[in-house]
């Protein structure tokens, strides 16, 4: 407090007194509990104004009358008033009471207020540094070193030691660094621990969650990112929480500017405009070290001593007392704390958030099991003169633009296996003419660059596509996302043409040496970058041939490359590079063609020149098994990359590579897997559920430029018609069918219909004017809205005959009254050029309407919507939403009653509620004669939850309509772990482990399945056979019985020094027993036995271990 202790009871008792009066009168701000964060704020605002700050500025008035009473002389009163002026020493908390003033609420003065008020969380930010080093040190440095199975009880100790065995990872230069690394990251976390009380926000549902301090031993998975946002991720969830700190402060600056009344452009504004609202990479902070707006003790000490500084005093009383009111420079503070602290550019750290990768051998994959395979009558193979004459383009088209054509030959064939006919004598083009109702098919065929070509080659075009795509997705598999940032069109052109002048069209005069050292020159250089693929990362932004000379790399191809190329350029100008390389190559193999013909022609005159074989094509034709090795030298080079040889803890596994030419170059390769894969193989493979399916649809996903939502927005957004000023005849047609004419402008259309209304009587309550769109005008709108071509003819209906279409955006909204067969077009055309919802359609963001079920709206009649929550029908809620132009919908495709194919579009996050809600409005739902649904996915084998968000692919998903009746509840659970999910009755126990998402939320995998039983229910007595297993679930529900539950065991095998004796077998529902306890469960004491070993080392195990520990379930 600022004065003494009676000054202090005196300031609590009136405040006391004066809650107490205000309590009486009811004041609404007065409440016993709180319980919106909003309401608790306003009452704080108003203790402050009518309580605290208003008996604050009383006080010498109420210590002057108790002074009155309790002084007892004259000689004390003099006394009293001698000391009530003495000069009192101005300190910080002096400047704090004030800046909270509600006098000072005029004042801008909210940046000071926040700022002053989290100086303590201003001085932990400084661990942005070590946190962001620490982060991309784990998950890029020391990423791919550790298999799967090995991820959770794998340390930073471990970590940190495989990695210093890799020496392509960690040389000896490098080491010391990592190191402080290490110990500065950990540092930071236990400093935010401590900080924090060992609370973090956001934990599971969203609820503050403890922590644990970290040290060297603490498992890797607690640190890194993983498939689970609530668990672990400690690194990156405290630097989201300072990151975010950081940037609200600057959002704050820049909003506290915009909205400053006194704003005149000061050179302190443009600074903040110009700094503020810029992006940085955490990836630049973490290497400069600055950048993040954070406080030293010896800052805030500053602070406090240039607040008391900033006292503003009068020539007529210099010292200040006690009765006069404080007064200090608020604005001088705040703008040197935005000149010394807050001149800063936001954090940009979410584009480095990555699940840790764990290592994973290689298998080789066969891209023609993802194929779509069609009759026999679109497998006819190109001849080879053709394919190299009309599909060569294939070698020199971007791995983006080979994807994208991919995946629309795919959709192509997909439309064509629906069609029954045989389409192979058409070409795509006719097809596409005839089949196709959407355009936009065709613009993308010619967008990605796909020829016209017959049918009947299809199957054969597909593993064109697919062949040359694998070219090169092994190649940078392993390759960051930040390094394939595609080169803008101008500079790509750019540098194909310098490729093209420097190493494709120099004069090489039929001489295979100088090639030979082109093709070198080209290898040395890609295998230079991918050395130094770590420091690209880090200067993502920044020149690559400056980088590359930074780090004394000599290359004389650097010389001509353009230095607009950056470092997150690197994928696309290695595969511009590999793919120069293999013409290179080709031109190098027919000189030595030429070579040999010559050679050939000397030797023998007689032999006859058809028998001359070309060797390249020779090795095109070959379909004999070859090395990887071989393929791997044809697609390096001659000498090959300079790479290590490959092991478990490499964190360079991009050797596995095929040769880059064309689909007939693809030599198949064996591959193998060990016998326990096979197992989970089989276990995957098993048998589909056979669904009780009553309606089938199918889901999909379709981006925002394939949706016909784009065309229509276009034309919306930029009308044909022109604004119409020009006086017309009008034509008003009354209720009782009568009409008159009036000659209007379009501004006085309003007026004229008040008029009308008011010689007529109209009730505004009753009646509403409808224009030839169908849609009314609120006469009693202050600020009205026309369409752009002003509608001549009107009609003045019953409001109960219309439908109320409640429009909202964010926070507005507005109503119009439209007739049912009112199409949504003529709506949204109207809305959008509503001045009362502010729409602003120049944003790069795109604009969409959804209904209450997240349903995009973009064709038909207000009469085929609903509002959820009315049964009568004639109210319809729309939702404007603004969209990043990235969206993708999700596509369901069904067929009507009258089976005709439509489809409805629904936001990416949209749950299944919604979908429900919206089926069983459809007449196809009622003549299927249920009342409530369930939707059983055919391709996961699995049953979605309502309040699971639908999730989409590009390949269609089969959604089967199926009764809840043919449903149940099971609950699985293991150790602590419980899930409950609904399943069909006819599904077998087997069957359900197959879910995907199951056995990870049980923290279990194939693998620890292997020592596990299923029993029914709590009682391990009643252990599950294999026969049981293979039963539906449904015979195990009882008649009341609402949920089945079955838990999972851990099978714990005790054998005996005698063989012929058989193992006991224990059940254990949990791992936390120590061997003691599993020891007395045995009952191996009443046996003779002392103790327990390990059936694989026969080593003795102490009794205080835990069986988790321990990880295994054979003993002796």
């Amino acid at each position: 407090m600022r004065f003494n202790q009676d000054d202090t009871c005196i300031l609590i008792n009136r405040c006391s007194e004066k809650m107490a009066y205000l309590t009486l009168r009811q004041q609404h701000w007065i409440k016993p509990v709180y319980t919106a964060y909003n309401d608790q704020l306003n009452a704080e605002d108003q203790y402050q104004q009518h309580v605290f700050y208003f008996i604050l500025q009383k006080l010498p008035e109420y210590k002057a009358q108790i002074n009155q009473l309790s002084l007892q002389s004259e000689i004390q009163a003099n006394l009293q008033v001698y000391i009530d002026q003495m000069p009192i020493a101005v300190n910080y908390e002096h400047f704090k009471t004030e800046l909270y003033n509600p006098k000072n609420s005029s004042l801008s003065l909210n940046i000071l207020r926040r700022f002053l008020s989290a100086t303590g969380f201003l001085e932990m930010t400084r661990a942005i540094y070590d946190l962001s080093q620490f982060y991309l040190l784990l998950h890029q440095t020391y990423s791919l070193l550790i298999e799967r199975d090995k991820f959770i009880e794998t340390t930073l100790e471990d970590l940190s030691k495989c990695a210093e065995q890799n020496s392509n990872i960690v040389d000896q230069r490098l080491r010391a660094q990592h190191h402080s690394i290490i110990k500065n990251g950990i540092e930071a976390v236990n400093l935010y621990h401590k900080f924090a009380d060992g609370l973090i926000q956001p934990g599971a549902c969203d609820e503050t969650q403890r922590f644990d301090q970290v040290s060297s031993q603490t498992p890797i998975h607690y640190l890194v990112t993983n498939e689970n946002p609530d668990e672990g991720d400690i690194v990156m969830r405290i630097l989201s929480v300072l990151a975010d700190y950081h940037n609200g402060l600057l959002e704050l600056l820049e909003k506290e500017l915009k909205n400053d009344p006194n704003d005149n452009r000061t050179v302190l504004k443009s600074l903040v405009y110009d700094i503020v609202s810029k992006d940085v990479s955490i990836l630049q902070i973490a290497r400069d070290n600055t950048g993040v707006i954070t406080l030293t003790a010896d800052d805030v000490l500053w602070l406090s001593k240039l607040s008391r500084a900033s006292l503003i005093t009068d020539t007529e009383n210099i010292f200040e007392i006690k009765e006069n009111l404080l007064k200090f420079d608020f604005r001088y503070i705040q703008s040197y704390i935005v000149r010394t602290h807050l001149l800063s550019c936001r954090i940009n750290f979410r584009h480095i958030v990555q699940k840790y990768q764990c290592y994973k051998r290689k298998n080789q994959t066969n891209n023609e099991s993802e194929m779509i395979e069609l009759d026999e009558n679109y497998s006819k193979h190109i001849d080879r003169d053709k394919l190299e004459i009309e599909w060569s383009h294939l070698k020199d088209m971007l791995v983006d633009k080979l994807t994208n054509g991919y995946k629309l030959l795919r959709q192509i064939m997909l439309l064509i296996k629906s069609n029954e006919n045989d389409l192979s004598h058409l070409s795509l083009n006719e097809f596409l003419d005839i089949h196709a109702n959407d355009q936009s098919i065709r613009e993308q065929c010619e967008l990605y660059e796909i020829r016209n070509f017959q049918l009947c080659y299809l199957s054969h075009i597909q593993e064109l596509y697919s062949n040359a795509i694998s070219n090169f997705q092994y190649l940078f598999t392993d390759v960051p996302h930040l390094l394939r940032t595609p080169i803008n069109d101008q500079l790509n052109e750019e540098l194909k043409q310098a490729i093209k002048v420097n190493l494709i069209d120099m004069k090489y005069d039929d001489s295979d040496e100088k090639l030979k050292s082109t093709i070198q020159t080209i290898s040395e250089f890609l295998n230079e970058l991918r050395a130094i693929e770590t420091s690209l990362f880090e200067q993502s932004t920044q020149s690559l041939s400056k980088t590359c000379e930074y780090l004394t790399i000599e290359s004389p191809i650097l010389l001509w490359i353009p230095s607009e190329i950056r470092c997150e350029n690197y994928v696309s100008l290695s595969i511009h590079l590999i793919r120069c390389r293999s013409i290179l190559q080709e031109k190098l193999v027919n000189i030595q063609e030429k070579q040999n013909i010559v050679w050939t022609e000397g030797i023998d005159e007689n032999q006859n020149p058809t028998e001359l074989k070309n060797p390249f094509l020779n090795y095109l034709n070959s379909r004999e098994e070859n090395s990887q090795d071989e393929f791997t030298n044809d697609l390096i080079g001659i000498d090959g990359f300079d790479l290590p040889p490959k092991t478990i803890g490499n964190n360079d596994h991009r050797n596995d590579v095929h040769h880059l030419l064309d689909d007939d170059d693809q030599v198949p390769m064996r591959t193998t897997i060990d016998n326990q894969q096979m197992k989970k193989d089989e276990i995957m493979d098993d048998e589909k559920i056979d669904s009780p399916s009553l309606y089938t649809m199918q889901i999909k996903s379709l981006s925002f430029e394939s949706s016909p939502w784009l065309d229509l927005l276009n034309k919306l957004k930029n009308p044909n018609n022109e604004e119409d000023n020009r006086p017309k005849r009008v034509t008003i047609i009354h209720p009782d069918g009568t009409t008159s004419s009036h000659l209007l402008r379009k501004e006085k259309v309003f007026e004229q219909f008040r008029k009308t209304f008011k010689d007529k009587r109209y009730s505004f309550e009753t009646l509403i004017p409808v224009d030839k769109y169908q849609i009314s005008l609120d006469l009693n709108d202050d600020n009205p809205s026309l369409p752009r071509d002003f509608p001549t003819e009107y009609s003045i209906l019953e409001r109960t005959s219309l439908i109320q279409v409640k429009v909202e955006y964010g926070e507005r909204s507005v109503d119009y009254f439209t007739k049912s067969e009112c199409s949504v077009i003529n709506v949204f055309s109207r809305f959008m050029n509503d001045p009362k919802l502010g729409l602003n359609l120049n944003t790069e963001n795109i604009i969409c309407f959804f209904d209450e079920n997240q349903r995009l709206i973009y064709d038909g009649i207000i009469g085929d919507l609903f509002s959820v929550n009315d049964q009568e029908k004639r109210k319809v809620r729309l939702i404007l939403t603004e969209e990043n132009r990235s969206i993708s919908f999700n596509e369901i495709l069904y067929r009507t009653a009258q089976d005709e194919e439509k489809r409805i579009l629904l936001h990416p996050n949209t749950v299944w509620q919604n979908f429900d809600n919206w089926f069983r409005e459809q007449p196809v739902a009622e003549n299927l004669g249920k009342e409530y649904f369930s939707y059983f996915l055919k391709e996961k084998n699995s049953i979605v939850e309502e309040t699971d968000r639908i999730l989409s692919t590009v390949e269609p998903i089969t959604i089967d309509v199926i009764s809840r009746d043919s449903t149940m509840k099971v609950k699985i659970s293991y150790e602590n772990q419980c899930e409950k999910i609904c399943v069909l009755k006819a599904t077998k126990i087997n069957q359900l482990l197959n879910n995907e998402n199951l056995l990870p939320k049980l923290n279990l995998n194939f693998d620890s399945c292997r020592d596990c039983v299923l029993a029914l229910g709590e009682n391990p007595d009643q252990r599950l056979s294999n026969e049981d297993t293979r039963k539906p679930i449904g015979e195990f529900s009882g008649d009341d019985q609402e949920v089945v539950e079955f838990r999972i065991a851990l099978l714990i095998q005790i054998s005996t020094s005698n063989n012929s004796e058989k193992p006991e077998e224990v059940l254990l529902f949990n791992r936390k027993v120590t061997i003691e306890e599993l020891f007395q469960i045995s009952k191996g004491s009443e046996r003779g036995y002392k103790y327990l070993a390990s059936y694989q080392t026969k080593k003795i195990i102490d009794f205080h271990h835990l069986l988790s520990d321990v990880n295994e379930t054979r003993f002796l």
